[in-house]
């Protein structure tokens, strides 16, 4: 869900690092979701609820550290 959240935005704010983005982010997800474990242990969910985690993180900073500044965009 959050990657097609990420698609619309980036669709109305017609920003290519953002749809850039959100297409690894999807890609990445299709590559985990098609994965199949058997396993006993009890944490074994948890790489995937961490790399993508990670991945949003990254992708959140990095947005930020590059944004326009306030004297560009007026």
């Amino acid at each position: 869900m959050i990657g097609l959240a990420l698609l619309v935005l980036a669709w109305i704010e017609r920003h290519w690092a953002l749809l850039a983005y959100t297409l690894a982010f999807l890609a990445i997800g299709m590559v985990q979701g098609n994965r199949i474990i058997h396993s006993s242990s009890p944490w074994f969910f948890l790489p995937y609820l961490l790399v993508p985690a990670a991945v949003l993180l990254l992708g959140a900073g990095a947005f930020a550290l590059f944004r326009p500044s306030a004297e560009a965009r007026a």
